[in-house]
């Protein structure tokens, strides 16, 4: 059982993990899902990665304040 708050990332154009999973995994964890366009499969080599990055660690502290 999870009981943490969770995220869920992933690029609108992995073919790896395609969004349907993604979207899929978030509902049954109950999770914030966040899908990028114009991102594939490894987000943080891809052009762009640094405002996903930015994005996620937000997300992170708002979860857990200091």
């Amino acid at each position: 059982k999870v009981d943490c708050p969770m995220l869920v990332v992933g690029g609108r154009e992995d073919r790896m993990t395609p969004p349907w999973a993604l979207r899929r995994i978030a509902r049954r964890y109950r999770a914030t899902y966040r899908e990028y366009e114009h991102h594939a499969h490894w987000l943080i080599g891809e052009p762009g990665w640094q405002d996903i990055a930015g994005e996620v660690l937000a997300w992170m502290n708002a979860q857990f304040p200091e």
